[in-house]
């Protein structure tokens, strides 16, 4: 590769986050000096350095202590599970391959009564030869194993950390397929274990008790004077933290392992995700490092020391900062309260905004809604949005949170009845007329500007806001949905210096895990806290005090709130970590990658007769613009095969079906295929989810496949020589994927029938 490829500046030695390095703990440390040091002439450091340093960085701000980490080589690894069939059996599943690159344990296969495992007084782990009968099996046994020597080395645990640590097995078992929990199940029902498992096996009975502390090693009955352990959800499994936090999208369904939106709470590599819209799946890296600060916030005493709900406020205003530092905004300049999802940024938005000085009644000035989420009309009306509240207790959705009822919507379309953009001056028109109206009414606004919609579409132009603002300043509150992401982090950032709120997310292009959302508040409002925290202790459903950093922390009254959990900040660490790798990828690397995938993508596109792209789509793709990111959502409708053959657009339900069996091997539904083809049914692919445009006319139902930071970082941290391959193996899945659309498109009517379709 010459000179002037966009990854000259990168030598051709492994990026992986597996390649092996130590990196100590010093007084000294110094993120800022390292990070420049990495990237010293352009260089493109080590994945594995820089992330490392990077959790060392954030786990400093939070209290923790910043561990020496060493993240293990293919070869430590080899050392560590000699057994070759054990070894990988076991790095099979992405979840304990990622935990077990930075859990220093040794593992082997012992006798068949070691079952599940056992744990010798060397620490070794010792795992029964019938466990490989089922991977998942193994894994889930492999995953209790490693927990209950971590729970070994923090001392030796009396009965009340025992049974915490018999409920990490159970949620273990509880997330297997039914098949294999049973056999598992039978495995430790074997020899002497038989009696033990009679009645409800979830329950941790003394006899269970005394199971368990046989296979730690450690004397039959505990008596241990250890200190009470505070029955913490860092003490289950990282897929359960993932998930808790947040509202009913975030629910596991027991038979595919999804959530609603095609997403596991574990990596998924042997799909292809280009879903950044909508969710990803957490990555390898973010994984484990999430692992690790499960680990190290029981290890340090974090919790034990200052209390969960301290923990927690530390944890969170440690993130707040690297969010801020990420927008290029110092903590004197603005506050961030971390969220479970976007929408609960609108909600807190609204709250912001009711609390400003004076009495005016509010109403919300909202840009097409419907193109930023499906509950955000009943969040931007201060009412709940679904049926479980952001802290997991049920509500009533719909419901206003507050006595005098919904606040007012105006609503500004961003397309038209047809469903396809409206000139940006209309739009900037209608928005100053209505704002103007309402400000005549008497009334206080909460301006919504849209940047990056679900389709790439930005409104109104910051003109017709800066008009609308020096109507009447101080009755006027802006809030930027930026919850794409997909935009400049500095221009965000600047967009908080004109005091003006901005909601993020975490999961979207930043491919974070589902869900986490942000809201920046310039320090111009920190008057309102005292108000904002009373009405949060009010209702408690929404929000606490510990959301927030320090700033707004101390001015609010503080309550005890057992549910604020850590659910969100987990999900946010991946996020950031991504936003950290992307940031040290030179601009001209990442636009120049871009257009390669760009140009592929749409000589591919017009191949397939059942894809139609829509407009901010191919046409979208070929504007250029500042900031490539917001181009980086290819809409496409799907023209479905009828029985006669006659092709049709697909509905907004059938468009749904279609997403799932995208995501899924439908093989089995699709006879006669032919060989390639047959691969083709069985790819899972997670592309964007279906969102329809437009409502009075004829809707456009649309499907998207979608960029996302971790595409960039995937490609640009392998090295140069890695640098094509890598980058058309990413081209090959994304044109896989428009195939399985085309197949799936030309054998519709095997899947739906006529009556879904339009």
């Amino acid at each position: 590769m010459n000179a002037d490829s966009p990854v000259s500046a990168v030598d051709g030695e492994s990026r992986a986050p597996g390649a092996k390095f130590l990196l100590r703990d010093v007084d000294d440390f110094n993120y800022e000096r390292r990070r420049a040091a990495l990237t010293s002439g352009g260089r493109i450091p080590r994945a594995a350095e820089l992330l490392t340093a990077y959790f060392q960085h954030i786990e400093r701000g939070s209290g923790c202590f910043g561990w020496a980490r060493h993240i293990g080589s293919e070869s430590e690894i080899e050392s560590r599970i000699p057994h070759n069939r054990l070894r990988k059996a076991i790095v099979s599943d992405a979840s304990l391959a990622a935990i077990i690159q930075v859990v220093p344990a040794h593992m082997a296969l012992g006798g068949l009564e070691d079952l599940p495992f056992r744990i010798a007084e060397s620490g070794l782990i010792l795992l029964s030869p019938a466990l490989l009968n089922d991977a998942l099996v193994l894994a889930a046994s492999a995953r209790w194993a490693l927990e209950s020597l971590f729970h070994r080395e923090l001392g030796e645990p009396g009965p009340d950390r025992l049974g915490l640590l018999y409920g990490y097995g159970v949620c273990l078992i509880d997330a297997l397929p039914e098949p294999s929990a049973r056999g598992l199940l039978e495995l430790m029902r074997f020899g002497d274990g038989a009696e033990v498992w009679r009645g409800d096996w979830r329950t941790p009975d003394a006899a269970r008790l005394r199971w368990l502390a046989g296979r730690l090693g450690i004397q039959e009955s505990p008596q241990s004077e250890e200190p009470p352990f505070p029955a913490s959800e860092l003490l289950l499994p990282l897929e359960n933290i993932l998930v808790l936090g947040g509202d009913s999208r975030l629910r596991i369904d027991p038979a595919s392992g999804l959530n609603r939106y095609g997403v596991p709470p574990r990596p998924r590599p042997e799909a292809v995700h280009f879903s950044s819209s909508t969710a990803s799946a957490i990555s390898e890296h973010g994984f484990m490092f999430c692992e690790l600060l499960r680990r190290d916030l029981l290890r340090s005493g974090a919790i034990a020391r200052r209390g969960l709900l301290e923990a927690r406020r530390e944890v969170v205003s440690a993130f707040g900062g690297e969010i801020l530092r990420l927008l290029r905004l110092e903590e004197r300049e603005a506050d961030v309260a971390l969220l479970p999802s976007g929408t609960d940024t609108e909600l807190l938005a609204v709250l912001v905004a009711r609390h400003a000085a004076g009495n005016e009644p509010l109403v919300n000035l909202l840009v097409s809604p419907e193109e930023s989420g499906s509950g955000v009309k009943l969040a931007g009306s201060g009412c709940f949005f679904d049926e479980c509240s952001a802290m997991g207790t049920p509500v009533e959705k719909g419901r206003a949170l507050w006595p005098e009822g919904p606040i007012p919507l105006r609503e500004i379309p961003i397309r038209d009845r047809e469903g396809y953009p409206r000139p940006g001056a209309e739009i900037d028109a209608e928005f100053l007329r209505v704002g103007e109206a309402i400000l005549r009414e008497g009334r206080r606004i909460l301006a919504h500007v849209l940047i990056t919609s679900k389709t790439g579409l930005t409104a109104p132009g910051m003109g017709a806001v800066a008009s609308l603002m020096a109507l009447a300043p101080d009755r006027v509150d802006i809030v930027v949905d930026a919850c794409q992401t997909r935009t400049s982090f500095e221009a965000l950032g600047n967009l908080v210096r004109k005091g003006w709120m901005v909601q993020i997310t975490g999961s979207k292009f930043l491919t974070g895990p589902p869900f986490s959302g942000a809201l920046i508040v310039p320090a111009s409002m920190r008057d309102r806290a005292g108000a904002v925290g009373r009405s949060l202790a009010e209702r408690p459903e929404i929000g606490h005090a510990s959301d927030w950093s320090r700033a707004w922390a101390v001015r609010m009254p503080f309550r005890a709130a057992p549910t604020a959990g850590f659910g969100p900040v987990f999900r946010w660490l991946p996020a950031l970590m991504e936003a950290e790798l992307l940031s040290c990828l030179p601009e001209s690397f990442r636009r120049a990658t871009f257009e390669r995938f760009r140009e592929a993508l749409l000589r591919e596109v017009v191949k397939h007769p059942g894809i139609l792209p829509i407009e901010m789509g191919l046409e979208g793709w070929a504007e250029e613009a500042d900031d490539f990111s917001r181009l980086s959502i290819l809409s496409f409708q799907v023209l479905g095969s009828r029985r006669d053959g006659r092709r049709v657009l697909l509905a907004e339900s059938a468009c749904r079906r279609l997403f799932e069996s995208l995501n899924r091997d439908v093989s089995a539904l699709l006879p006669g295929l032919t060989w390639i083809d047959q691969g083709l049914a069985r790819l899972e692919a997670h592309l964007g989810q279906p969102v329809t445009l437009g409502g009075e006319g004829a809707p456009i139902t649309a499907l998207r496949l979608v960029l996302g930071a971790r595409f960039f970082n995937t490609i640009g941290y392998l090295g140069e020589r890695a640098y094509e391959a890598i980058l058309q193996s990413e081209i090959a899945d994304a044109k896989r994927a428009l195939a399985k659309v085309e197949l799936l498109a030309e054998h519709w009517w095997r899947f739906e029938s006529e009556g879904t379709m339009e």
